[in-house]
């Protein structure tokens, strides 16, 4: 028998149904219960999650556009200063007719290089990290669903693909900015 002694002190109540106007229907019931403080369902658990998550990719969002546009500056100031510091170099070449494009071409294949270099950078960081999180998901207990947060070898791949494009994209036109610049003057 149960008396007040043995009752626990919370249910886990685990509908057969995954209706969620059923499970929504049954939690309302429980809570017009007398004696029940509280009902928790999986949904209220999943909507902070959700709302966590939203703020997460916003925030990585912008702060993955801020660090794009501090290093195509990174780039532009680089390029600029290797430039100045050939300045008598390009005035010769301008001298015995050399055209814009022909002095640019090799300051943005520099810059582009930079961006190679910073992509590979950011694709070792992405593989630590990726080979962090995987492991560290590897000591949930099974069964838990964590291990389906473990991202894909080929979704990797295509991050790979991208940071590297990305990174060339952003040295080539930091360094033609800084080119073009430094050549209209």
């Amino acid at each position: 028998m149960l008396s007040p002694e043995t009752i626990p002190t919370q249910f886990k109540v685990v509908p057969l149904s995954d209706d969620p106007t059923l499970v929504r229907s049954l939690s309302d019931q429980y809570r017009t219960l007398p004696g029940v403080e509280a009902v928790a369902l999986a949904e209220d658990e999943f909507e902070v999650i959700s709302t966590l998550s939203n703020f997460i990719r916003v925030v990585t969002l912008i702060t993955s556009l801020v660090l794009l546009l501090v290093a195509v500056g990174l780039i532009w100031n680089t390029i600029r200063t290797a430039m100045f510091a050939r300045r008598r170099e390009i005035e010769v070449m301008k001298l015995v007719g050399a055209t814009n494009w022909f002095i640019r071409v090799p300051f943005m294949l520099e810059g582009l290089l930079q961006g190679l270099i910073g992509g590979v950078v950011s694709c070792f960081g992405v593989w630590a990290l990726n080979s962090a999180w995987t492991s560290g998901v590897a000591t949930f207990k099974p069964g838990t669903g964590i291990s389906s947060l473990v991202v894909p070898s080929g979704y990797l791949s295509g991050v790979v693909v991208i940071l590297l494009a990305l990174g060339a994209l952003v040295g080539a036109i930091g360094s033609a900015i800084a080119a073009s610049r430094f050549l209209d003057v």
